[in-house]
Protein backbone atom coordinates (compact mmCIF):
# COMPACT_ATOMS: atom_id res chain seq x y z
CA UNK A 1 0.00 0.00 0.00
CA UNK A 2 2.57 2.47 0.63
CA UNK A 3 4.50 1.68 -2.96
CA UNK A 4 0.54 2.51 -4.61
CA UNK A 5 0.71 6.23 -2.16
CA UNK A 6 3.54 6.47 -2.95
CA UNK A 7 2.81 6.36 -6.79
CA UNK A 8 -0.37 8.39 -6.38
CA UNK A 9 1.90 11.29 -4.61
CA UNK A 10 4.61 11.64 -7.41
CA UNK A 11 1.34 13.22 -9.43
CA UNK A 12 1.97 16.32 -7.27
CA UNK A 13 5.64 16.84 -8.43
CA UNK A 14 4.64 15.95 -12.02
CA UNK A 15 1.98 18.40 -12.07
CA UNK A 16 4.19 20.88 -10.81
CA UNK A 17 6.99 20.55 -13.05
CA UNK A 18 4.67 20.77 -16.08
CA UNK A 19 3.42 23.90 -14.69
CA UNK A 20 7.01 25.15 -14.80
CA UNK A 21 7.58 23.92 -18.07
CA UNK A 22 5.14 25.27 -19.87
CA UNK A 23 4.66 29.10 -18.17
CA UNK A 24 8.87 29.29 -18.54
CA UNK A 25 8.44 28.30 -22.24
CA UNK A 26 6.08 31.24 -22.19
CA UNK A 27 7.80 34.44 -21.25
CA UNK A 28 6.53 33.41 -17.59
CA UNK A 29 2.63 33.19 -18.30
CA UNK A 30 0.32 30.43 -17.99
CA UNK A 31 -1.42 30.01 -21.56
CA UNK A 32 -5.31 29.99 -21.61
CA UNK A 33 -7.51 28.55 -23.82
CA UNK A 34 -10.32 31.43 -24.10
CA UNK A 35 -13.63 30.43 -25.29
CA UNK A 36 -15.23 33.88 -25.76
CA UNK A 37 -13.51 37.14 -26.91
CA UNK A 38 -14.67 38.38 -23.41
CA UNK A 39 -12.42 36.10 -21.62
CA UNK A 40 -9.32 37.03 -24.47
CA UNK A 41 -9.80 40.45 -22.83
CA UNK A 42 -9.55 39.29 -19.42
CA UNK A 43 -6.65 37.17 -19.83
CA UNK A 44 -4.82 39.73 -21.73
CA UNK A 45 -5.49 42.16 -18.62
CA UNK A 46 -3.46 39.49 -16.55
CA UNK A 47 -0.03 39.59 -15.19
CA UNK A 48 -0.16 35.77 -14.95
CA UNK A 49 -1.57 34.32 -18.24
CA UNK A 50 -1.91 34.66 -21.60
CA UNK A 51 -4.28 33.76 -24.31
CA UNK A 52 -2.97 30.34 -26.14
CA UNK A 53 -2.20 30.87 -29.41
CA UNK A 54 -0.34 28.97 -32.38
CA UNK A 55 2.75 30.76 -31.28
CA UNK A 56 2.44 29.01 -26.99
CA UNK A 57 5.06 26.97 -26.55
CA UNK A 58 3.22 22.86 -24.98
CA UNK A 59 -0.07 23.96 -25.47
CA UNK A 60 -1.39 20.50 -24.18
CA UNK A 61 -0.13 21.83 -20.75
CA UNK A 62 -1.53 25.18 -21.24
CA UNK A 63 -5.01 25.63 -18.99
CA UNK A 64 -7.63 24.48 -21.50
CA UNK A 65 -9.64 22.30 -19.23
CA UNK A 66 -12.99 23.81 -18.17
CA UNK A 67 -14.92 23.17 -14.78
CA UNK A 68 -17.56 25.29 -12.90
CA UNK A 69 -15.07 26.93 -10.58
CA UNK A 70 -12.50 27.67 -13.39
CA UNK A 71 -10.16 26.72 -15.97
CA UNK A 72 -7.39 24.01 -15.75
CA UNK A 73 -4.18 22.79 -17.03
CA UNK A 74 -2.50 19.23 -17.06
CA UNK A 75 -0.56 20.11 -14.07
CA UNK A 76 -3.28 21.68 -11.72
CA UNK A 77 -5.36 18.19 -12.57
CA UNK A 78 -2.08 16.18 -11.87
CA UNK A 79 -1.00 18.33 -8.95
CA UNK A 80 -5.35 18.16 -7.43
CA UNK A 81 -5.15 14.34 -8.06
CA UNK A 82 -2.20 14.02 -6.07
CA UNK A 83 -3.07 15.82 -3.12
CA UNK A 84 -6.45 14.16 -3.20
CA UNK A 85 -5.12 10.47 -3.03
CA UNK A 86 -2.64 11.56 -0.38
CA UNK A 87 -5.28 13.06 1.85
CA UNK A 88 -7.42 9.94 0.85
CA UNK A 89 -5.08 7.34 1.55
CA UNK A 90 -3.23 9.22 4.57
CA UNK A 91 -5.36 7.70 6.99
CA UNK A 92 -5.28 4.04 5.96
CA UNK A 93 -1.29 4.35 6.03
CA UNK A 94 -1.49 5.92 9.81
CA UNK A 95 -3.79 3.10 10.72
CA UNK A 96 -2.24 0.25 8.66
CA UNK A 97 -0.26 -2.17 11.43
Amino acid sequence: MKKVLLILVMLFPLGMLSNIIVINSNQGKMPVFCKTPNMVLEVLSSKRYTPLTDESRFPLLADQFYFPMGVFSVGDILILSGLGCFFLLLPILVFEK
